[in-house]
């Protein structure tokens, strides 16, 4: 749902309430709230539940049509560690044309690899393993996630308001998050479970405690390090700086920590030893050392000089699209650009027409009601990311249950708002439950009745060759003024094995190699904007002349 479609159910829905009868919306949301009451005596069940409903709302968005195909460069680097993990493998092996299969967000030497960390290829890898589809993975990290956004919010909220603000939670997330390769939903629950866990130790120095806020920060390290950092780091200043009460108790919080902390860092070395050949250099490093025509973060030097590209789409990505934008943003007003568009990226994911009331509320009474912690850690991140390159909503996930509370936090007061004894603040409660619900009912229905999900033209050209059977290889040509995201050469961990490789036309030297190492297969050349695929002979590569 975008921002006007929100915008216009919230006045709908405001407009619907304002002519009901008397006192409709507080009938209303004190039933919601009655059966929050209800279902959320028990905390383990609760847990257990949301983890339920987040699965099932993003299975359910599935239930017509095709699976969710991957379309961006990022779906396709994370499907290859998913493939890499439900091998049994951390890594795979440089192929020895690895120059004909070089793609965006892979790395291809020392080894062949995404160039993520592990964590959400980890869970797509759960998924393709034990159901044969990644998909059921993100499904699983949906669940995950609304089940620590639940845990997390009872440790500021009463239970019936924390299981109310996990479903809003749940509804605003799952068609994003449960429908994207790309993560999103284990940086959200590594998030919940480390705030959740610090709020909990300051209380009550418990050891469980303790490992829950250490496994969060295990996911933040491998799902998003950048913004994890910045999360750890509040967290560890608001518990070092917690009662005095606290502080004796220490090494029970510390001793159970380490017994995650120590063999999770020890894992991670041993995977980027294996990935890159450094255990202290992560493969998103060794990508941007190798790929990147501009740094990460804006403190950093500029790159210099710009590295050689073997392939020209690769090349424009870089060069034509992704530095020009990193020059505009270095300037004073494209400085000032770049914050607004990312604010703007922000709030629209994470506040919008319907949480904006409530979440401004809470800007106001944020000291009074306990929320210096967790806006510290959102804020904190806000402004790391205001030195990142680029912003995406999944940036900010380590600190999504925190939006979340001031929400909750937020609708808490407005719903005693009564001016000249009208409910109107409930009726504007009311408004913000009911919009929240339709970001998920609103797809759910247009999945249900509507038509489905219709196959990317890259997966028709797969199904139409998986039709045929035998082993193929397609040869991608891209023409002059080709879109850089739209990028074709993507393949399976084993490329030798996969029945249908993809490979990128190179000189005629490099062409004669591949065709003959695949001597196997049947040739197709990949027809653009055409999308289609046109059987070639191999004998004409391989009689091309030698430059």
């Amino acid at each position: 749902m975008d921002t006007l479609s929100e915008a216009l159910w919230m006045a709908g829905v405001l407009a619907a309430a304002a002519l009901a009868p008397a006192n409709t919306s507080l009938r209303f949301l004190r039933f919601c709230l009655a059966a929050c009451r209800k279902l959320a005596r028990g905390g383990l069940r609760v847990v257990l539940g949301m983890f339920v409903f987040g699965l099932l709302a993003s299975a359910l968005l599935c239930s017509r049509g095709h699976l969710p195909q991957p379309v961006i460069h990022d779906d396709f680097s994370n499907l290859l560690a998913s493939d890499t993990f439900a091998s049994g493998r951390l890594t795979n092996s440089p192929h020895p044309l690895w120059q004909h299969f070089e793609a965006m967000h892979i790395i291809q030497q020392p080894t062949y690899m995404s160039k993520y960390p592990p964590g959400n290829g980890l869970m797509l890898a759960l998924g393709q393993a034990l159901f044969g589809e990644p998909i059921v993975g993100v499904w699983l990290s949906m669940g995950l996630a609304a089940a620590a956004i639940a845990w997390m919010l009872r440790g500021w909220l009463p239970p019936y308001w924390a299981l109310l603000g996990a479903v809003i939670a749940a509804c605003r997330f799952c068609p994003s998050w449960g429908q994207m390769y790309t993560g999103g939903a284990m940086a959200a629950c590594g998030g919940a479970l480390t705030i959740g866990g610090i709020r909990r130790l300051t209380r009550s120095p418990r050891p469980g405690y303790a490992i829950l806020a250490a496994a969060g920060a295990v996911i933040l390290a491998n799902t998003r390090p950048y913004e994890g950092l910045v999360v750890a780091v509040v967290c560890g200043a608001f518990l070092a700086s917690s009662r005095p009460a606290v502080k004796p108790a220490l090494v029970r919080i510390v001793a159970p920590a380490l017994l995650v902390l120590l063999p999770a860092v020890a894992w991670m070395g041993y995977y980027n030893q294996r990935v890159t050949g450094d255990p202290l250099l992560m493969s998103y490093q060794l990508h941007d050392a190798t790929y990147a025509a501009t740094p990460l973060f804006f403190w950093q030097p500029d790159v210099d000089p710009i590295p050689e590209y073997r392939h020209q789409i690769i090349r424009d990505f870089w060069v034509s699209w992704e530095r020009p934008r990193y020059l505009r943003r270095r300037e004073f007003l494209g400085v000032n650009a770049s914050l607004v568009t990312k604010i703007y990226k922000f709030s629209r994911f994470y506040i919008g027409p319907a949480l904006l009331i409530p979440i401004l509320l809470m800007l106001r009474w944020g000291r009074r009601s306990g929320m210096a912690f967790p806006g510290a850690a959102v804020v904190a991140v806000l402004l790391a990311l205001t030195q990142a390159n680029n912003l995406h909503t999944h940036y900010v996930a380590p600190v999504a249950c925190a939006m979340i509370l001031f929400a909750v936090q937020g609708m808490r007061r407005l719903r005693l708002w009564k001016p000249k004894g009208r409910p109107v603040g409930a009726a504007i409660t009311c408004s913000i439950v009911v919009v929240s619900l339709m970001y998920f009912l609103v797809p759910l229905c247009l999945t249900l009745i509507g038509p489905g999900r219709s196959a990317t033209p890259r997966t028709k050209i797969v199904e139409q060759l998986e039709q045929q059977g035998g082993k193929h290889l397609v040869l991608v040509r891209y023409p002059p003024g080709h879109s850089s995201h739209e990028e074709w050469v993507y393949n399976r961990a084993d490329i030798d094995q996969a029945a249908i490789v993809w490979a990128s036309e190179m000189d005629p030297t490099s062409n004669r190699r591949l065709a003959t190492y695949f001597s196997g297969r049947r040739f197709w050349r990949l027809l653009l904007p055409e999308a289609k695929v046109v059987a070639i002979d191999r004998s004409s590569l391989l009689s091309a002349p030698l430059n």
